[in-house]
C-alpha cells in the first residue's frame, strides 16, 4: 500500500544542506501497525511527512495505493491527504474556542461537498467518533476542560473523522501519563485489527514493542526493520 523508493530529503542550513534522509526504501502494507523509533534528527518525522504529502522527497518516489504523490499539484495532493490520512500530532493541535465536537467535525466541513457525510450526518459521524475512543459523553467540552488524555483522544476522533485507510502519529503519548499512554495505543491496536495502517513515531521503546513492526532509524538510514509477534 505504502512505498518509499529511494526517497532523500535534504533542507538548506545557511550554505550547506542537512540530508535528513539518505535514500530510504520501505514498504508497509494495508493493515499493518508499525513504530517508526530513533533517537532527535534521525529522520522519524520527515518519513512520516514524506508518508502524508506534507513534505516531497528531494528525491526518489512515494506511491500510496498506486498513486506516486511526487506527480500530484498541491491542490490534488490536499485533497488525497484529506481523503486518506488522518494525522495525529504530539500537541493535539485542537481549536480552543471549538467544542470536543465541533473539533472532529471540522475535517468533514473542510472536505466540503466531497466529504461522505452531509449536513447532520457530520454531527452524527463526529459522535460516532467520539464514542471510537471513549468520550461519547464529551462533545460539548472545550478543550480547556478535557485532561491531556481526553485531548488526545479527540485529536484521534478527528483523526477519523473522514474514516480514511492511513492514521499517523507523531510522539501520540508524549505528553500523556502511562496510563493513558495505553489506553491510547489499545485504540491504535483495535483500529489496526479492523484493517487500517498505522504509522507512529515514538522515542520510547518500550510503547515500540505494541507495535506489530519497529522501523529502526538513524542518521537519515533505516537500520533495522524488525517484525513484532505480540
Amino acid at each position: 500500500m505504502i512505498i518509499l523508493s529511494g526517497v532523500e530529503k535534504s533542507y538548506p542550513m545557511g550554505r550547506r544542506r542537512f540530508q535528513a534522509l539518505r535514500g530510504i526504501d520501505l514498504q508497509i502494507t494495508a493493515g499493518e501497525f508499525v513504530a517508526i523509533v530513533g533517537p532527535s534528527g534521525s529522520g522519524k518525522s520527515t518519513i512520516l511527512n514524506m508518508i502524508t504529502g506534507i513534505d516531497r522527497p528531494t528525491a526518489g518516489t512515494v506511491t500510496i495505493a498506486g498513486k506516486e504523490l511526487n506527480r500530484l499539484s498541491e491542490n490534488a495532493l490536499a485533497r488525497w491527504r484529506g481523503e486518506n490520512v488522518g494525522i495525529i500530532f504530539q500537541f493535539f493541535q485542537l481549536l480552543p474556542t471549538l467544542t470536543a465536537l465541533e473539533n472532529v467535525t471540522m475535517p468533514m466541513y473542510l472536505r466540503g461537498n466531497a466529504s461522505k457525510w452531509r449536513g447532520q450526518q457530520r454531527h452524527v459521524r463526529g459522535k460516532e467518533s467520539l464514542a471510537l475512543v471513549g468520550l461519547a459523553d464529551h462533545g460539548d467540552h472545550l478543550p480547556s476542560e478535557l485532561s491531556g488524555g481526553e485531548q488526545q483522544r479527540v485529536a484521534m476522533a478527528r483523526a477519523l473523522a473522514n474514516d480514511p485507510p492511513i492514521l499517523v502519529a507523531d510522539e501520540p503519548t508524549g505528553n500523556l501519563d502511562t496510563e493513558t499512554g495505553q489506553m491510547v495505543f489499545d485504540i491504535f491496536r483495535q483500529l489496526a485489527e479492523e484493517g487500517k495502517t498505522i504509522i507512529f513515531v515514538t522515542h520510547d521503546p518500550m510503547l515500540a514493542t505494541k507495535a506489530h513492526r519497529i522501523i529502526h532509524v538513524r542518521d537519515g538510514l533505516i537500520i533495522k526493520d524488525e517484525a513484532q509477534f505480540n
